[in-house]
């Protein structure tokens, strides 16, 4: 997790405001409100370092 305490949902807010609102709600028309945090190789953590994600496509080139 980063210094920042700012919820998940708090970030997704400001992102949607200064940065691309469209971009946001493409994101959640799709089921998909997450801020990518701490990365190592093909996983992924959330902003709030809670849940964790496998890049399935990063893996797939790998085993190429």
């Amino acid at each position: 997790m980063r210094g920042d305490k700012r919820s998940q949902e708090e970030v997704i807010e400001d992102f949607a405001h200064y940065v691309s609102p469209s971009r946001v709600a493409t994101y959640r028309q799709i089921g998909f409100e997450m801020v990518p945090g701490r990365r190592e190789g093909s996983r992924m953590w959330d902003w709030d370092g809670k849940r964790s994600f496998e890049d399935r496509a990063l893996v797939s080139r790998r085993s190429r």
